[in-house]
């Protein structure tokens, strides 16, 4: 199973996995076939998806390969870029499994968190766009209602975005 090519990301966040994470993917869903990587169908928002593209009407916050499913940077404050994939159970198609990835070379997860609603939830990770420490938020389009990732040791804990 590959993953399609993605446009280029602004240097604050992306949607776009390198080859190296396209192929640490790859190479873990053939240990996990029960798993498949979520694509922007499965989403059913390309609405969203578009107004997110095109930075609703204000290109300084267009995210052109935004992509519900996927994200990349660096989430836990090493200088080195990470990235995190939703994955759906064939089992359980209506939910979806987090996997994020610390660092270039990693083979195995640094977090997973199963169960969440593919119906509503998206990643998404702004970077500069909001203020440091920048997070990967897991919630639905327009909200605040989910959660964020939030380092803890090699690994990450989930917090509340509603402080």
């Amino acid at each position: 199973m590959g993953l399609a090519p993605l446009l280029a990301a602004p240097a604050w966040c992306g949607g776009t996995l390198t080859a190296g994470q396209q192929n640490t993917v790859t190479s873990w869903l053939r240990q996990h076939a029960n798993y498949r990587l979520a694509t922007d169908a499965d989403c059913n928002c390309p609405t969203d998806i578009r107004e997110m593209r095109d930075g609703y009407g204000d290109a300084r916050y267009a995210l052109p390969d935004y992509h519900p499913f996927t994200a990349t940077g660096d989430f836990n404050d090493d200088g080195i870029e990470d990235f995190a994939v939703a994955l759906i159970d064939r089992k359980a198609a209506d939910k979806f499994t987090l996997v994020v990835f610390n660092g270039p070379s990693s083979d195995l997860p640094a977090f997973t968190k199963p169960g969440l609603d593919l119906r509503s939830d998206r990643l998404f990770y702004f970077g500069s766009l909001r203020s440091k420490p920048h997070r990967l938020w897991v919630a639905p389009f327009n909200s605040d209602a989910g959660f964020k990732l939030t380092p803890s040791g090699n690994t990450y804990k989930t917090e509340s975005l509603v402080e």
